[in-house]
């Protein structure tokens, strides 16, 4: 009798919407200070303005946070924290290529001299490379040539358990940028793509291919020297002649045009869902994240909002059969809010909606472990331009 009492009490605390009462809210906003707080204080605080940086940014992911909780909600939220984060990736990109150029090569097995830019996109595409040279330093010995993604590479694991591809939605700074254009679509885009593409959805897995053979043959990332929408901020590799031109020409017709033009048509996350490598990928790796989106179809009527309304074509809605939500849905929220009838629910993997209709503290787990990453790469993104931008006014 007690035990059953206690539950009930928990489950007080939040409602069928997973909203939460002001007093759980700010227990978990302030738990996700703290932790943000306490990462940017153990990264270490070069000087004023690198401290005043992460304490806002801690500050805002916090107040974010609480809007989250006590609203039930997290798709317009996000979207606030996923955009500031990517003006502060473009800001980092043009003071010093992120975190580094990392000049990589392998003494002792096939030539590889190659500089990437150290960011998620980059890594994946020269996942042929890494393996190569992975394999090299085990039978030769040397780790150091490898050493340098040991620790990002614990990391992305951890991010890819906790989020699996709503990393795609709440840490790359690339998809907000292609979200951003969509969302400027509107309600109605001039190009409406309503439907399933069916098959056609798969073609970033062949994207994902190609760009590891190429980086493989070329011993170079091909990703970042021919697509990459970042060289806007002038980081460029090849700084004259035709190689520069045929740089800009690629990116224009790849980069921008999916990630700002097309997206901006359909009002649908074009570079994200057909050319993005590193979202072909998560789609893959990003199976291991215990938590999804489900359809509770006891509640669904077909209606079809939430398949026109997702903006990476991950939903299928068919009168004949169940609604069908693929391994490219991000997590990004917006079908969580728009279903008329909330049949679309977070859930963890093993759980059966329509058994288990109150799934409320899996989206607050799962809202808090998004938070908490998205907060540790602002907070390593603002804190490297609030150094940078105090060091070079104190030096005149």
């Amino acid at each position: 009798m007690k035990k059953t009492a206690s539950i009930a009490k928990v489950k007080s605390f939040v409602s069928s919407s997973w909203a939460c009462t002001p007093t759980l809210a700010w227990v978990l906003t302030g738990f996700v200070f703290i932790i943000l707080v306490s990462i940017a204080l153990v990264s270490g605080i070069g000087n004023w303005g690198e401290g005043v940086a992460k304490l806002g940014w801690s500050l805002l992911c916090g107040g974010m946070t609480f809007g989250m909780l006590c609203s039930g909600k997290f798709y317009n939220y996000r979207f606030l924290l996923f955009f500031l984060l990517a003006v502060g990736a473009l800001i980092a990109f043009h003071l010093t290529p992120l975190s580094q150029i990392v000049e990589w090569s392998d003494k002792t097995g096939p030539d590889l001299d190659s500089q990437i830019a150290f960011c998620h996109i980059s890594i994946v595409s020269i996942l042929g490379n890494t393996l190569e040279n992975l394999f090299s330093s085990l039978v030769h010995g040397p780790w150091s040539h490898w050493g340098v993604y040991y620790l990002p590479g614990l990391l992305y694991l951890l991010f890819t358990l906790l989020l699996g591809t709503a990393w795609c939605s709440w840490a790359c700074f690339y998809g907000a940028w292609d979200e951003s254009a969509a969302r400027l679509a509107g309600k109605k885009p001039w190009w409406r793509l309503s439907k399933s593409p069916g098959k056609w959805r798969h073609i970033g897995l062949g994207v994902l291919l190609a760009v590891i053979v190429l980086a493989f043959i070329s011993r170079e990332a091909f990703f970042c020297r021919w697509i990459c929408p970042f060289k806007l901020t002038t980081q460029f590799w090849d700084a004259t002649g035709i190689y520069r031109w045929l740089q800009i020409l690629v990116m224009l017709l790849a980069g921008i045009g999916f990630v700002f033009v097309l997206s901006w048509l359909t009002g649908k996350r074009m570079f994200c869902s057909y050319l993005c490598p590193f979202g072909a990928w998560q789609s893959i790796v990003g199976r291991i994240s215990p938590i999804s989106v489900k359809c509770r179809h006891t509640l669904c009527n077909r209606c079809g909002q939430c398949q026109t309304a997702c903006p990476m074509h991950a939903i299928s809605v068919s009168q004949t059969e169940a609604v069908k939500i693929s391994e490219y849905c991000n997590r990004c929220g917006r079908c969580l809010e728009i279903c008329p009838q909330q049949a679309m629910q977070l859930v963890w993997k093993h759980q059966e909606t329509e058994v288990s209709p109150n799934t409320a503290w899996t989206s607050i787990v799962f809202v808090l472990c998004a938070v908490i990453v998205h907060g540790m790469l602002g907070i390593a993104i603002w804190g490297s331009i609030g150094k940078q931008l105090i060091a070079s006014v104190l030096n005149g």
